[in-house]
């Protein structure tokens, strides 16, 4: 993924061992650190600096879905049982791994909205653990 951008025909995400349907049209997968900076740095009374490696692999992973997506219903029962899940994504051409996390939270579960027409819902995510690419 040199460009930075979710492809849904070359990539899939899994849930909870579910892959993921119904995806909304724009920007519906993202994933972001946590702690933007890898390094901090401090400077002692004399003039001495210091530097540290920043070991944070929290990720929040933002995934919009369709409003009549059946993944809303599984994701609105993950986020009410508040346990660890593993989410995956994957590559389809070649079954690579592009990301993972076994220890993911529904941070934000999607609002629900009444009306004629579904309206896209955006779940967040808490990545505990995340190894991979960034969006």
């Amino acid at each position: 993924m040199p460009n930075g951008l979710w492809d849904s025909k070359k990539h899939s995400v899994s849930v909870a061992l579910n892959e993921v349907v119904g995806f909304a049209t724009d920007n519906h997968y993202k994933v972001e650190r946590m702690t933007a900076d890898l390094i901090s740095s401090q400077s002692g009374v004399k003039g001495e600096a210091n530097v540290s490696k920043i070991y944070d692999n929290r990720a929040k992973i933002t995934i919009v879905l369709l409003g009549d997506s059946p993944t809303n219903a599984k994701f609105d029962l993950l986020a009410k049982a508040g346990i660890p899940f593993p989410i995956l994504w994957k590559d389809k051409s070649n079954g690579g791994e592009i990301g993972f996390s076994e220890k993911c939270y529904v941070m934000t579960p999607a609002v629900s909205e009444r009306g004629k027409e579904y309206k896209d819902k955006t779940w967040v995510f808490l990545a505990l653990d995340y190894n991979g690419a960034y969006t």
